[in-house]
C-alpha cells in the first residue's frame, strides 16, 4: 500500500520495513512501526473484521517511543502526515488535524521546498537521486492530505498557496524535461 499512502522508499529501506529491521541501521524504527500500524488498520478494513493482526496501540505507541529521537525532517513530514491519514480515517478528527499541523510546522521549521528554486530547468533531464524522491514525495503527500482534509472534511487548509505553485512548478519543470 505505499502507493496509496504517498511514501517512496529507495529499495533498501522498503527492504528493512519488510524485514522488521528496527536497528535503525537502514532505516528509521518509526517507519517500521508506521508500516505495521498502517498495515494492521488496513487488513482489518480489507478483510472486514475488528480482529488485530498486531496491537495497534501497541505499535502506537512504539512508534512515538521512536520518534523521541526523530529521524530526518522530510520522512518525519510522512510520518506525521500518514499518522493524520490514521487518525482520521478512524474519526479521530482532532488527532488527525494534529498530525496535520506537526506536519505543516516540521516543513516551516526546516524550510522544506519541493525543489530548489535555484535548479537550471535545463538540468532536469537527469532522474532525481533517492533522497529527492522521498523528499518532493512526502512534501507532495502532505499537500495531497491538505487539500482531501479541506475537500472531505471541510477543515481549512493549513498549507498556503506556494506550496500549490511549488507543486505547479515541479510538475511543469518534469513535463518541459520530456519534451
Amino acid at each position: 500500500h505505499q502507493t496509496q499512502m504517498g511514501l517512496y522508499l529507495r529499495e533498501a529501506k522498503w527492504q528493512a520495513v519488510k524485514d522488521g529491521d528496527f536497528s535503525g541501521q537502514i532505516v528509521h524504527p518509526s517507519v517500521v512501526h508506521l508500516s505495521q500500524l498502517v498495515g494492521s488498520m488496513l487488513w482489518r478494513l480489507h478483510r472486514k473484521t475488528e480482529v488485530l493482526v498486531v496491537s495497534e496501540p501497541e505499535e502506537l505507541q512504539n512508534l512515538l517511543v521512536t520518534l523521541e529521537y526523530p529521524p530526518d525532517p522530510s520522512t518525519l513530514v510522512s510520518i506525521y502526515t500518514i499518522l493524520s491519514w490514521y487518525f482520521l480515517w478512524d474519526r479521530q478528527l482532532d488527532i488527525g488535524r494534529d498530525y496535520l499541523t506537526k506536519a505543516k510546522d516540521m516543513i516551516v521549521l526546516h524550510n522544506l521546498q519541493m525543489s530548489s528554486q535555484t535548479i537550471d530547468p535545463l538540468l532536469v533531464l537527469e532522474e532525481p537521486d533517492e533522497d529527492q524522491k522521498e523528499h518532493v514525495t512526502a512534501l507532495c503527500q502532505r499537500l495531497y492530505m491538505d487539500k482531501a482534509a479541506t475537500m472531505i472534511l471541510g477543515m481549512p487548509p493549513l498549507l498556503g498557496p506556494e506550496f500549490d505553485n511549488q507543486f505547479k512548478s515541479l510538475a511543469v519543470r518534469q513535463l518541459d524535461g520530456i519534451i
